[in-house]
């Protein structure tokens, strides 16, 4: 990240010092943005604007719980995210936290 905000600053000196740059960045921004090591996903749009002493721009970021429902998980999804017991030791014979055979691959055996 500190490389792409080093990248960005320069960037931005570039275009407060120089308006075919500013031009550049405003037109086509990813384009400036990889010439300087900041490749952007295709799928991404970008879009510049300019402040003014008369006009300033306020993003409104994207709704975080979009990006968690986008995110949900049902039980056995979590289950696996976590990494939590392995299931295949509650069907083990020795019950259900198995100490006794070294059967289930990723188990470590250990004492109750």
């Amino acid at each position: 990240m500190t490389n792409e905000s080093n990248g960005l600053a320069k960037i931005l000196q570039e275009c407060w010092e120089n308006d075919a740059a500013k031009a550049a960045f405003i037109n086509d921004p990813k384009a400036v943005l990889a010439a300087h090591g900041m490749d952007v996903p295709e799928e991404m749009d970008i879009k510049v604007v300019e402040n003014s002493n008369s006009l300033t721009h306020i993003v409104l970021p994207a709704n975080p719980s979009d990006e968690v429902k986008a995110m949900d998980l049902d039980d056995s999804e979590l289950a696996a995210a976590v990494g939590g017991w392995n299931d295949s030791r509650l069907n083990c014979p020795h019950g259900s936290i198995c100490v006794q055979c070294q059967q289930h691959p990723g188990i470590n055996t250990m004492s109750v």
